[in-house]
Protein backbone atom coordinates (compact mmCIF):
# COMPACT_ATOMS: atom_id res chain seq x y z
CA UNK A 1 0.00 0.00 0.00
CA UNK A 2 1.20 3.35 -0.54
CA UNK A 3 2.01 5.48 1.87
CA UNK A 4 0.57 9.32 2.03
CA UNK A 5 2.31 11.38 0.61
CA UNK A 6 3.68 14.31 2.94
CA UNK A 7 3.82 18.13 1.51
CA UNK A 8 7.26 19.64 1.52
CA UNK A 9 5.49 23.08 2.70
CA UNK A 10 2.71 23.51 4.65
CA UNK A 11 -0.44 24.18 4.10
CA UNK A 12 -2.07 26.95 6.55
CA UNK A 13 -5.91 27.30 6.75
CA UNK A 14 -5.67 30.36 8.00
CA UNK A 15 -3.98 33.61 6.46
CA UNK A 16 -2.67 34.60 10.72
CA UNK A 17 -0.52 31.70 11.17
CA UNK A 18 2.77 32.15 13.74
CA UNK A 19 5.02 32.86 10.66
CA UNK A 20 2.89 35.92 8.54
CA UNK A 21 1.76 37.20 11.72
CA UNK A 22 5.45 37.70 12.70
CA UNK A 23 6.23 38.71 8.84
CA UNK A 24 3.36 41.48 9.14
CA UNK A 25 4.66 42.75 12.81
CA UNK A 26 8.17 42.88 11.32
CA UNK A 27 6.82 44.89 8.55
CA UNK A 28 5.02 47.39 10.69
CA UNK A 29 8.41 47.94 13.02
CA UNK A 30 10.45 48.28 9.90
CA UNK A 31 7.87 51.41 8.47
CA UNK A 32 7.61 52.94 11.89
CA UNK A 33 11.26 52.59 12.14
CA UNK A 34 12.14 54.97 8.93
CA UNK A 35 9.37 57.36 9.64
CA UNK A 36 10.65 57.88 12.99
CA UNK A 37 14.10 58.74 11.14
CA UNK A 38 12.18 61.00 8.49
CA UNK A 39 10.22 62.87 11.26
CA UNK A 40 13.81 64.01 12.93
CA UNK A 41 14.07 67.08 10.80
CA UNK A 42 11.09 68.63 11.39
CA UNK A 43 10.61 67.75 14.98
CA UNK A 44 14.39 69.29 15.41
CA UNK A 45 13.16 72.15 13.06
CA UNK A 46 10.00 73.18 15.35
CA UNK A 47 12.00 72.82 18.30
CA UNK A 48 14.71 74.98 17.12
CA UNK A 49 17.27 72.26 17.16
CA UNK A 50 20.65 73.09 15.70
CA UNK A 51 21.27 70.05 13.18
CA UNK A 52 24.34 69.75 11.51
CA UNK A 53 23.24 71.35 8.27
CA UNK A 54 19.82 73.31 9.36
CA UNK A 55 19.10 75.09 5.92
CA UNK A 56 15.69 73.91 4.32
CA UNK A 57 17.63 74.16 1.25
CA UNK A 58 19.84 71.01 2.81
CA UNK A 59 16.80 69.26 4.18
CA UNK A 60 15.79 68.71 0.63
CA UNK A 61 18.26 67.19 -0.74
CA UNK A 62 18.58 64.91 2.36
CA UNK A 63 14.77 63.88 1.28
CA UNK A 64 15.57 63.49 -2.77
CA UNK A 65 19.25 61.30 -1.47
CA UNK A 66 16.69 59.24 0.31
CA UNK A 67 14.10 59.16 -2.33
CA UNK A 68 17.09 57.48 -5.02
CA UNK A 69 17.98 55.44 -2.94
CA UNK A 70 14.86 53.56 -2.44
CA UNK A 71 16.06 52.65 -6.15
CA UNK A 72 19.36 51.65 -5.84
CA UNK A 73 18.99 47.54 -4.77
CA UNK A 74 15.80 46.99 -6.95
CA UNK A 75 17.55 45.67 -10.42
CA UNK A 76 19.95 43.40 -8.26
CA UNK A 77 16.50 42.48 -5.78
CA UNK A 78 15.67 39.41 -7.89
CA UNK A 79 19.01 37.94 -8.14
CA UNK A 80 20.10 38.67 -4.51
CA UNK A 81 16.91 36.71 -3.24
CA UNK A 82 17.79 33.55 -5.59
CA UNK A 83 21.64 33.92 -5.24
CA UNK A 84 21.03 33.97 -1.60
CA UNK A 85 18.73 32.91 0.92
CA UNK A 86 15.49 35.37 0.82
CA UNK A 87 15.21 35.34 4.87
CA UNK A 88 18.94 35.93 5.29
CA UNK A 89 18.63 38.73 2.29
CA UNK A 90 15.78 40.31 4.24
CA UNK A 91 17.46 40.49 7.96
CA UNK A 92 21.09 41.57 6.32
CA UNK A 93 19.52 44.34 4.87
CA UNK A 94 17.67 45.29 8.32
CA UNK A 95 20.38 45.00 10.09
CA UNK A 96 22.92 47.34 7.61
CA UNK A 97 19.72 49.52 8.09
CA UNK A 98 19.96 49.48 11.87
CA UNK A 99 24.04 50.59 11.29
CA UNK A 100 22.84 53.44 9.27
CA UNK A 101 20.60 54.74 12.26
CA UNK A 102 23.76 54.05 14.76
CA UNK A 103 25.60 56.09 12.43
CA UNK A 104 22.67 58.55 12.41
CA UNK A 105 22.54 58.85 15.94
CA UNK A 106 26.34 59.89 16.21
CA UNK A 107 25.60 62.48 14.17
CA UNK A 108 22.87 64.03 15.86
CA UNK A 109 24.76 63.56 19.23
CA UNK A 110 27.60 65.96 17.58
CA UNK A 111 29.69 62.75 18.21
CA UNK A 112 30.32 62.32 14.79
CA UNK A 113 31.59 65.67 12.42
CA UNK A 114 30.00 64.84 8.61
CA UNK A 115 29.53 67.41 5.85
CA UNK A 116 26.85 68.27 3.60
CA UNK A 117 28.08 65.47 1.22
CA UNK A 118 28.26 62.99 4.09
CA UNK A 119 25.16 63.57 5.60
CA UNK A 120 23.35 63.08 2.11
CA UNK A 121 25.52 59.40 1.44
CA UNK A 122 24.32 58.61 4.64
CA UNK A 123 20.47 59.23 3.91
CA UNK A 124 21.30 57.51 0.54
CA UNK A 125 22.62 54.18 2.13
CA UNK A 126 19.66 54.21 4.40
CA UNK A 127 17.11 54.55 2.15
CA UNK A 128 18.93 52.18 0.02
CA UNK A 129 18.89 49.14 3.01
CA UNK A 130 15.50 49.95 4.15
CA UNK A 131 14.24 49.61 0.67
CA UNK A 132 15.93 46.33 -0.48
CA UNK A 133 14.60 44.95 3.56
CA UNK A 134 11.16 45.79 2.77
CA UNK A 135 11.04 44.75 -0.71
CA UNK A 136 12.36 41.55 -0.36
CA UNK A 137 9.74 41.09 3.03
CA UNK A 138 6.77 41.81 0.86
CA UNK A 139 7.69 41.23 -2.34
CA UNK A 140 9.05 37.22 -1.76
CA UNK A 141 8.68 36.44 2.12
CA UNK A 142 5.02 37.42 2.43
CA UNK A 143 3.69 35.85 -0.59
CA UNK A 144 6.11 32.62 0.07
CA UNK A 145 4.29 32.17 3.71
CA UNK A 146 0.74 32.45 2.52
CA UNK A 147 -1.45 29.98 0.35
CA UNK A 148 -2.05 31.04 -3.30
CA UNK A 149 -5.55 32.15 -3.20
CA UNK A 150 -4.82 34.10 0.31
CA UNK A 151 -1.76 36.46 -1.02
CA UNK A 152 -4.04 39.57 -2.76
CA UNK A 153 -5.66 39.48 1.08
CA UNK A 154 -1.75 39.16 2.43
CA UNK A 155 -0.38 41.84 0.36
CA UNK A 156 -3.52 43.92 1.47
CA UNK A 157 -2.92 43.60 5.17
CA UNK A 158 0.96 44.26 4.85
CA UNK A 159 0.21 47.59 2.85
CA UNK A 160 -2.39 48.80 5.71
CA UNK A 161 0.54 47.80 8.24
CA UNK A 162 2.91 50.47 6.00
CA UNK A 163 0.36 52.94 6.00
CA UNK A 164 -0.03 52.33 9.71
CA UNK A 165 3.78 52.47 10.54
CA UNK A 166 4.09 56.06 8.37
CA UNK A 167 1.96 57.83 10.97
CA UNK A 168 2.61 55.63 14.10
CA UNK A 169 7.10 56.38 13.57
CA UNK A 170 6.49 59.99 13.65
CA UNK A 171 3.53 59.35 16.61
CA UNK A 172 6.37 57.96 18.47
CA UNK A 173 8.86 60.59 17.45
CA UNK A 174 7.29 63.47 18.73
CA UNK A 175 6.14 61.99 21.77
CA UNK A 176 10.02 60.96 23.01
CA UNK A 177 11.54 63.91 21.59
CA UNK A 178 8.90 66.07 24.02
CA UNK A 179 10.36 63.77 26.81
CA UNK A 180 13.83 63.21 25.63
CA UNK A 181 16.28 64.34 23.53
CA UNK A 182 15.88 64.86 20.05
CA UNK A 183 18.74 62.05 19.35
CA UNK A 184 16.83 59.66 21.54
CA UNK A 185 14.28 59.11 18.81
CA UNK A 186 17.03 57.10 17.17
CA UNK A 187 17.28 54.84 20.04
CA UNK A 188 13.89 53.67 19.30
CA UNK A 189 14.20 53.64 15.91
CA UNK A 190 16.84 51.02 16.19
CA UNK A 191 14.99 49.26 18.58
CA UNK A 192 11.96 48.43 16.17
CA UNK A 193 14.57 47.76 13.23
CA UNK A 194 16.54 45.29 15.32
CA UNK A 195 12.90 43.69 17.08
CA UNK A 196 12.38 43.63 12.93
CA UNK A 197 15.16 41.63 12.19
CA UNK A 198 14.59 38.93 14.81
CA UNK A 199 11.15 38.22 13.75
CA UNK A 200 12.34 37.60 10.36
CA UNK A 201 15.48 35.24 11.41
CA UNK A 202 12.39 33.14 13.29
CA UNK A 203 10.35 32.62 10.44
CA UNK A 204 11.28 29.26 8.75
CA UNK A 205 11.33 29.72 5.21
CA UNK A 206 11.81 26.49 2.75
CA UNK A 207 14.86 26.45 0.29
CA UNK A 208 13.96 27.04 -3.16
CA UNK A 209 16.40 26.66 -6.12
CA UNK A 210 17.54 29.32 -8.21
CA UNK A 211 16.11 29.94 -11.65
CA UNK A 212 18.73 28.40 -14.83
CA UNK A 213 18.74 31.64 -16.61
CA UNK A 214 19.92 34.38 -13.49
CA UNK A 215 20.57 37.65 -14.37
CA UNK A 216 22.13 40.39 -11.89
CA UNK A 217 20.34 43.35 -13.19
CA UNK A 218 16.84 42.49 -13.72
CA UNK A 219 13.03 44.39 -13.28
CA UNK A 220 11.89 41.80 -11.57
CA UNK A 221 10.47 41.99 -8.09
CA UNK A 222 11.20 45.46 -9.48
CA UNK A 223 9.79 47.56 -11.41
CA UNK A 224 6.49 46.87 -13.66
CA UNK A 225 6.43 47.80 -16.64
CA UNK A 226 3.42 49.90 -18.23
CA UNK A 227 2.19 51.37 -14.75
CA UNK A 228 3.85 54.51 -15.05
CA UNK A 229 0.45 56.92 -14.75
CA UNK A 230 -0.79 54.50 -11.80
CA UNK A 231 3.15 55.33 -10.36
CA UNK A 232 2.39 58.81 -11.08
CA UNK A 233 -0.34 58.68 -9.73
CA UNK A 234 0.55 56.63 -6.24
CA UNK A 235 3.13 58.95 -5.86
CA UNK A 236 1.24 62.01 -6.11
CA UNK A 237 -0.98 61.22 -3.40
CA UNK A 238 1.49 60.51 -1.19
CA UNK A 239 3.87 63.05 -1.74
CA UNK A 240 0.66 65.33 -0.45
CA UNK A 241 1.06 62.89 2.60
CA UNK A 242 5.33 64.33 2.86
CA UNK A 243 4.49 67.59 2.14
CA UNK A 244 2.71 68.12 5.35
CA UNK A 245 4.62 65.99 6.76
CA UNK A 246 7.68 68.27 6.35
CA UNK A 247 5.93 70.94 8.42
CA UNK A 248 3.51 69.30 11.11
CA UNK A 249 5.26 67.88 13.97
CA UNK A 250 1.61 67.78 16.37
CA UNK A 251 0.55 64.52 18.30
CA UNK A 252 -2.57 65.07 17.32
CA UNK A 253 -2.85 65.55 13.72
CA UNK A 254 -0.65 62.10 13.33
CA UNK A 255 -3.41 60.39 15.96
CA UNK A 256 -6.27 61.43 13.47
CA UNK A 257 -4.25 60.56 10.39
CA UNK A 258 -4.60 57.10 12.26
CA UNK A 259 -8.53 57.84 12.64
CA UNK A 260 -8.41 58.81 8.97
CA UNK A 261 -6.86 55.60 8.34
CA UNK A 262 -9.04 53.56 10.43
CA UNK A 263 -12.66 55.21 8.44
CA UNK A 264 -10.91 54.17 5.55
CA UNK A 265 -10.29 50.38 6.56
CA UNK A 266 -13.61 50.38 7.82
CA UNK A 267 -14.99 51.72 4.79
CA UNK A 268 -13.61 48.55 3.21
CA UNK A 269 -14.77 45.81 5.66
CA UNK A 270 -18.60 47.13 4.94
CA UNK A 271 -18.37 48.05 1.20
CA UNK A 272 -16.27 45.58 -0.82
CA UNK A 273 -17.95 46.74 -3.64
CA UNK A 274 -17.21 50.01 -3.21
CA UNK A 275 -13.28 49.18 -2.46
CA UNK A 276 -12.74 47.24 -5.92
CA UNK A 277 -14.78 49.80 -8.17
CA UNK A 278 -12.58 53.03 -9.73
CA UNK A 279 -14.86 55.63 -7.89
CA UNK A 280 -13.13 54.38 -4.65
CA UNK A 281 -10.39 56.64 -6.26
CA UNK A 282 -12.30 59.75 -6.75
CA UNK A 283 -13.58 60.04 -3.41
CA UNK A 284 -9.70 59.72 -2.66
CA UNK A 285 -8.44 61.97 -4.84
CA UNK A 286 -11.41 64.34 -3.14
CA UNK A 287 -10.74 63.82 0.07
CA UNK A 288 -7.02 64.12 -0.75
CA UNK A 289 -7.55 67.54 -2.79
CA UNK A 290 -10.21 69.02 -0.05
CA UNK A 291 -7.24 68.50 3.03
CA UNK A 292 -4.47 69.86 0.94
CA UNK A 293 -6.45 72.95 0.26
CA UNK A 294 -6.81 73.38 3.80
CA UNK A 295 -2.55 72.74 4.70
CA UNK A 296 -1.78 75.19 1.50
CA UNK A 297 -4.51 78.08 2.38
CA UNK A 298 -2.93 81.43 2.72
CA UNK A 299 -3.92 81.13 6.51
CA UNK A 300 -2.29 78.02 7.16
CA UNK A 301 -3.53 74.94 8.95
CA UNK A 302 -7.28 75.48 9.95
CA UNK A 303 -8.03 74.40 13.67
CA UNK A 304 -10.11 71.35 13.63
CA UNK A 305 -9.25 67.55 13.49
CA UNK A 306 -11.48 66.84 10.56
CA UNK A 307 -8.78 67.83 7.82
CA UNK A 308 -6.06 65.41 8.99
CA UNK A 309 -8.46 63.02 9.31
CA UNK A 310 -10.01 63.69 6.06
CA UNK A 311 -6.52 63.47 4.35
CA UNK A 312 -5.90 60.16 6.50
CA UNK A 313 -9.08 58.43 4.53
CA UNK A 314 -8.01 59.58 1.08
CA UNK A 315 -4.38 58.34 1.07
CA UNK A 316 -5.81 54.94 2.39
CA UNK A 317 -8.66 54.55 0.09
CA UNK A 318 -6.24 56.03 -2.76
CA UNK A 319 -3.50 53.27 -1.65
CA UNK A 320 -5.93 50.50 -1.12
CA UNK A 321 -7.31 50.80 -4.50
CA UNK A 322 -3.85 51.56 -6.19
CA UNK A 323 -2.05 48.74 -5.04
CA UNK A 324 -5.05 46.18 -5.88
CA UNK A 325 -4.65 47.63 -9.38
CA UNK A 326 -1.11 46.99 -9.45
CA UNK A 327 -2.00 43.50 -8.71
CA UNK A 328 -4.60 42.54 -10.88
CA UNK A 329 -1.83 43.94 -13.59
CA UNK A 330 0.72 42.03 -12.93
CA UNK A 331 -0.25 38.99 -14.60
CA UNK A 332 1.67 35.45 -14.13
CA UNK A 333 4.21 35.08 -11.37
CA UNK A 334 4.76 39.17 -11.57
CA UNK A 335 2.71 39.32 -8.11
CA UNK A 336 6.10 40.41 -6.44
CA UNK A 337 7.16 43.25 -8.81
CA UNK A 338 3.84 44.66 -8.43
CA UNK A 339 3.78 44.93 -4.76
CA UNK A 340 7.41 46.40 -5.34
CA UNK A 341 6.16 48.93 -7.41
CA UNK A 342 3.75 50.02 -5.65
CA UNK A 343 6.31 49.84 -2.37
CA UNK A 344 8.20 52.18 -4.32
CA UNK A 345 5.70 54.91 -5.53
CA UNK A 346 4.29 55.25 -1.82
CA UNK A 347 7.86 55.30 -0.29
CA UNK A 348 9.60 57.89 -3.13
CA UNK A 349 6.26 60.26 -3.30
CA UNK A 350 6.32 60.61 0.28
CA UNK A 351 10.42 61.32 0.34
CA UNK A 352 9.71 63.93 -2.71
CA UNK A 353 6.98 65.49 -0.90
CA UNK A 354 9.19 66.11 2.12
CA UNK A 355 11.89 67.39 -0.51
CA UNK A 356 9.09 70.27 -1.86
CA UNK A 357 8.37 70.91 1.64
CA UNK A 358 11.73 72.00 2.57
CA UNK A 359 12.12 73.71 -0.80
CA UNK A 360 8.87 75.36 -0.12
CA UNK A 361 9.98 76.38 3.09
CA UNK A 362 13.23 78.01 2.46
Amino acid sequence: MLKELQPTTPVHKSLWHGGFAMLALAALLLAASAYMLLALIPIGRAGNVDFVVSQPTAHMWYSLAYAVGLFFFGPLCNWLVQRYRRGIVCVRATELYAACIVVSWFVFRGMLPVDFFGLVALRFITGAFYALAVMVLLNTLVIDKSESNMRTKANHIMAWLLRFGMVLGPLVAIVVSRNAAVSDVCVWALAAAVIAAVLVRLVHLPFKTPEEDLHHLSADRFLLPGMWRLFFFTCLCFACFGYVFSFVSSVAFYAMMLVGFLWALISERFSSVFVHSDTNLLVAFFFILSAMSVFCSPDGMLPGYFTPCLLGAGIGMAGARAQLMFIDSSGHCRRGTAVTTFLLACESGVAIGLAVGFAIAN
